[in-house]
């Protein structure tokens, strides 16, 4: 999972890649862990995904953007200037 950039105004796209054709969710979160924003939550086909992630409603802050499936998680974190 590639997130860029990470410290910006609020856009940010996000790379990843699926192994199975599989249930997905990205969603963002604040740095006590309270989800804030649901990016995408479905099933996706294996392969390489790009999402363009707008943060532009989000206080100026530090984030986590966990991307979840059956098999595991990634998280990355990115501040909102």
């Amino acid at each position: 999972m590639v997130l860029y950039p990470t410290m910006n105004d609020g856009n940010f796209t996000l790379t990843f890649d699926t192994k199975l054709n599989e249930y997905t969710a990205i969603k963002v979160y604040d740095m006590n862990g309270r989800e804030i924003k649901n990016v995408y939550e479905g099933n996706l086909a294996n392969g390489n995904h790009l999402y363009k992630v707008s943060a532009t409603d989000l206080e100026s802050s530090m984030y986590m953007l966990v991307v979840s499936t059956v098999n595991g998680y990634s998280v990355s974190y990115f501040q909102v200037k």
